[in-house]
């Protein structure tokens, strides 16, 4: 690690080992991923000041955005407080997992965090067709579709020495003898020791995956393997209540804004029964997936009827 003017900086591998052989028009590995030779930033120093209140302005959007989120928010902003009390403006925490039902936007927290905190997120669904260990450990140089191990990559395509990793569905990771097993290439990758020095076997040099804050979500912990939930802070969540029906229709109203590149204030504006209806719907439904199609199928039938043609 190299601190320049206050910031901390990483080179995750100092060199990448060159091809054996040139072959002309042949896009090397070097080449591809030298920007993981750089010196990548530590982010995160611009969201953890403190606001007016005194509360770390990243934890407060946070909390804004997704109140019922509140016991993982909590875990992370303890280890942030550790973080700058120890002189390391950074984010980062212990490997985290989220155990609860889906909808409940255990993902989006992460892309919140890391488009916060301006480290990027790179996402990878283990329950959705990664079926062996080669996504994650990537593949040996020598084959024509190489490719570094997950984490390595995400560091690269971010440019962030930690970004926000995200695996999805851990529970449901499969594998086999023959591809390898997604839990067991994961020990490695989150014991921060054997992370620091992680061999790689596309880019044949030791990798740092020590800095990547890691998020794993999933159904039920009970499946996840014991050695790996030995490495991981599980924290239960149980989905939004009627309570933060205001709070996720305010976020989810400035997320599909941006998706459907508007602003907020531009989307047709909800009449009170259409509210009543989507409270009630995601009182009984507690999740913010369905909430947000819900609310896009309202604002679309909306927006038609608004069409001049329908007139």
């Amino acid at each position: 690690m190299t601190k320049i003017g206050g910031a901390a900086y990483v080179r995750p591998p100092s060199i990448i080992a060159p091809e054996a052989v040139s072959v002309e028009g042949y896009d090397s590995v070097a080449n591809r991923y030298n920007a993981l030779t750089g010196c990548l930033a530590l982010e995160g120093a611009c969201a953890l000041g403190d606001d007016i209140h005194g509360d770390i302005r990243l934890i407060a959007r946070l909390r804004a955005a997704a109140p019922w989120l509140e016991p993982a928010i909590a875990v992370i902003e303890r280890q942030l407080r550790v973080q700058l009390w120890a002189g390391q403006p950074w984010i980062k925490w212990r490997p985290l997992c989220l155990v609860g039902p889906p909808g409940t936007g255990k993902s989006h927290l992460a892309r919140l965090i890391g488009s916060i905190a301006g480290t990027g997120t790179m996402s990878l669904d283990l329950g959705g067709g990664v079926s062996d260990s080669r996504t994650l450990e990537g593949t040996a140089r020598g084959w024509t579709n190489a490719q570094p191990c997950w984490p390595a990559v995400a560091t690269a395509q971010t440019r962030t020495a930690n970004p926000v990793l995200v695996l999805e569905e851990i529970d449901k990771a499969g594998g086999s003898a023959q591809g390898g097993v997604a839990h067991s290439v994961l020990l490695t990758m989150l014991e921060r020791e054997t992370a620091r020095h992680y061999w790689d076997k596309c880019l044949l040099a030791r990798v740092d995956l020590s800095h990547c804050c890691w998020i794993l979500t999933a159904n039920a912990a009970s499946l996840i393997p014991p050695m790996l939930r030995s490495r991981l802070d599980i924290v239960r969540i149980d989905g939004p209540g009627e309570e933060h029906f205001d709070a996720a229709l305010a976020r989810l109203i400035a997320s599909i804004a941006k998706e459907w590149g508007v602003r907020p204030e531009m989307l047709p504006k909800l009449p009170g029964r259409a509210r009543t209806i989507l409270r009630e719907g995601f009182s009984r439904k507690r999740s913010v997936r369905t909430l947000r199609r819900h609310l896009e199928a309202v604002f679309g039938a909306m927006i038609l009827e608004q069409s001049p043609s329908r007139h």
